[in-house]
């Protein structure tokens, strides 16, 4: 199958490309395990490559497993939120330390210069 010819079936590029078949087609098998539709297309080299003509192949997946890719994903965001957010605040925490040390500093530098 060629690439436009998934692409009309409803088909994506996964992102899985290489010049072995076989490897290819075991990859694909890894998708099914999963329980994805997949098919390997056939993906010739661009006219314009500098290198040897051939083919390479590629791995189209069916929608279902980029929903399930981007939902992974959204779950992997969350679950990091409440430590991104607490890093945030002992960031800002740390800053405000700062500014209030530097405060005490000017005060008491001040203090020192007016008494003389």
């Amino acid at each position: 199958m060629r690439e436009n010819q998934a692409e009309q079936k409803g088909y994506r590029f996964t992102g899985d490309y290489g010049r072995d078949k076989d490897d290819m087609k075991e990859r694909a098998k890894g998708y099914k395990a999963k329980g994805y539709k997949v098919v390997v297309c056939d993906v010739p080299d661009s006219k314009l490559s500098r290198g040897g003509r051939g083919t390479g192949y590629s791995i189209y997946a069916e929608q279902k497993y980029f929903i399930d890719q981007e939902i992974e994903s959204i779950n992997k965001i969350l679950s990091h939120v409440d430590s991104r957010k607490q890093l945030a605040l002992d960031e800002y925490n740390r800053k405000i330390s700062e500014i209030e040390n530097e405060r005490v500093k000017m005060e008491e530098r001040l203090k020192e210069i007016a008494s003389n």
